[in-house]
């Protein structure tokens, strides 16, 4: 994943994160594949508190 990601990859919406991978840029994947990241579950604990659109409530 890693070696297929760039920029042009990340799709940002108000309440999630998506990447995507064009169909062929994974070798273990035939068709596209897209990864989704809500802000509040999963990305909240990986970024800083000030990277987030809309940063948690209660933080």
């Amino acid at each position: 994943m890693e070696a297929a990601f760039s920029g042009r990859s990340l799709l940002f919406f108000p309440e999630h994160l998506e990447i995507a991978f064009p169909a062929g840029s994974l070798p273990s994947q035939e068709h596209s594949y897209l990864l989704g990241l809500d802000w509040d579950e999963e990305l909240s604990a990986l970024l800083q508190p000030w990277a987030l659109p809309y940063p948690p409530e209660n933080s």
